[in-house]
């Protein structure tokens, strides 16, 4: 499909938004592959399935502009994690010097190394591009951002412009967008008028590009004009992992001009992209998404005031503190070796966060909507809201996140070839309280084939109480017990004394026994 193509289509439309962080966007594409794995089941697509069959227009500032090029360009994501490694480690690694610039030998290695992976003669404006293309840029010499996108329709695209932004070779502006400014000079961008002087976006507002990109395909100064609608506009968003800023121990005489040099730009940069988050929940339907604060919450199936919702957002990302990565069974990573955007050594880490976070919050139902025959005939998002007398006592909602069940309470996934399996167990007390539905959940398997395993562990949703659990007695075959109610879904990961794992998500589906289930 052409980009004049993708802009006309028929259809809902599918926009996907990566932010920027030098490093830590190894957490990103581990998210991507775990996207384009679960978008390929639920499309029923073939292996050669790439997220730019998926999405419609694709988005990135810093790093995530150089991963969102290779998307647009159909790169399969295994392959850009391959690319990734190399390219991050000559952008970002620390140098020897006292003074943090790069080197310009190890500049022209990385211009030799995006020249060959995107090519010399490919210029944004290429039909090699598979879908629309934003990429969040700096300039220079006036600090203002620019956003350069392949859309025919835009005003800098024009071919009577003096300043054709489709005649830029696509490597110079992915090069300009790994330029962050204390580690690489600007990146001089020639035009036969003009020179350009840039760097990486991620130093002004859109480090996080998602709301950027809705208005760009919506404001009539862009000339896409796409309708809005939750049922048309689907927006994913990607994060590189949330640094807390939380400094416990620092006291008012640690606050001085030294500090504040630091904090102030970093906590700019994060407000910055805590309010782009935001603004998608408030505009969008959130479908998935951490919580923000105490008092906001995670805003999905928040109404916000508004006559209706402007899209169906997504937003996977994870806040990089210690309680945290021990909640997700990360323990043994400290937060402190993965916060900096040029911590290369701390790649490996990164790369097995981003595949915990993936494992545990990509859902098949945030892409698709289902029917059950216990709901009836409606369809079901992937948030249900169970009420019922001690609900409206309390004054609150018990909510899961997950897929409606395919069957029954009972039913069990066939995990491998030697037919280990999850089996349920569960009982209802009677009483119309959250903690009448007791449940238990154990691995079923030979005596032979449970003595392989070494441990289970079990993702549950987060509004459980301690959402993974380690379960390591062999006894008890491994059996999680728990309380809860409602239409969810539950990941577990079986790790084998050999050290090979296998993974398998299972349905549950608890609630009143006269049916009283609500959705929003």
């Amino acid at each position: 499909m052409t980009i004049k193509e993708k802009l006309t289509k028929t259809g809902p439309k599918r926009l996907l938004a990566l932010d920027g962080g030098g490093v830590r966007s190894a957490i990103s594409l581990e998210i991507l592959a775990e996207l384009e794995r679960t978008i390929r089941q639920t499309e029923g697509a073939p292996e050669t399935f790439v997220l730019a069959d998926y999405y419609d227009y694709i988005a990135g500032t810093g790093s995530g502009a150089f991963i969102a090029a290779c998307l647009s360009l159909g790169m399969h994501v295994a392959d850009i994690c391959t690319q990734f490694t190399p390219i991050a480690i000559e952008a970002f690694a620390p140098t020897d010097s006292v003074y943090p610039v790069r080197s310009r030998q190890r500049e022209e290695k990385l211009d030799k190394m995006l020249q060959e992976l995107f090519g010399l003669d490919t210029l944004l404006g290429s039909d090699k591009l598979k879908t629309l293309l934003l990429l969040v840029l700096k300039a220079a010499d006036s600090d203002s951002p620019w956003t350069l996108t392949n859309n025919p329709n835009a005003f800098y695209n024009q071919a009577n412009q003096p300043k054709n932004n489709l005649t830029i070779p696509l490597w110079q502006l992915v090069k300009a967008s790994l330029t962050t400014p204390i580690f690489i000079c600007p990146e001089q961008i020639q035009l036969p008028t003009a020179t350009l002087s840039m760097v990486d976006g991620s130093v002004s507002m859109y480090n996080n590009p998602a709301f950027l990109l809705f208005l760009n395909v919506t404001s009539p100064i862009y000339k896409i004009n796409w309708p809005v609608g939750e049922d048309k506009l689907q927006l994913t968003s990607v994060g590189t992992g949330r640094n807390p800023g939380v400094n416990v121990n620092i006291g008012p005489k640690e606050v001085n001009p030294l500090f504040q040099m630091g904090a102030i730009s970093s906590g700019l940069l994060q407000s910055a992209s805590f309010e782009q988050d935001y603004l998608c929940r408030f505009f969008g339907r959130c479908v998935a998404g951490d919580v923000l604060t105490q008092e906001i919450g995670d805003m999905i199936g928040q109404k916000s005031g508004l006559p209706g919702k402007f899209f169906t957002y997504l937003r996977y990302d994870i806040e990089l503190s210690n309680p945290n990565l021990f909640t997700i069974g990360l323990a043994s990573i400290p937060a402190e070796s993965v916060l900096a955007v040029d911590a290369v050594d701390a790649l490996p880490a990164l790369q097995l966060i981003g595949k915990t976070v993936a494992q545990n919050k990509v859902m098949a139902a945030h892409f698709t909507t289902r029917q059950t025959t216990n709901l009836g005939s409606k369809e079901v998002p992937s948030r249900l809201e169970m009420r019922g007398p001690v609900a409206e006592k309390r004054g609150v909602d018990f909510s899961f996140l997950g897929e409606p069940a395919k069957e029954t309470p009972q039913q069990k996934d066939t995990l491998d070839e030697e037919k280990i399996q999850l089996a349920q167990g569960y009982e209802y007390q009677g009483n119309s309280s959250y903690d009448s539905w007791k449940w238990w959940i154990w691995v079923k398997g030979t005596e032979k084939t449970l003595d392989t395993v070494a441990y289970v562990t079990y993702y549950l949703h987060s509004s459980f109480p301690n959402p993974v659990r380690k379960v390591t007695d062999r006894k008890s075959k491994f059996r999680l017990d728990a309380v809860g109610w409602g239409v969810f879904l539950i990941r577990a990961t079986i790790t084998f004394k050999n050290g090979k794992e296998k993974q398998v998500t299972h349905y549950l589906e608890l609630g009143y026994p006269d049916g009283t289930f609500t959705t929003k």
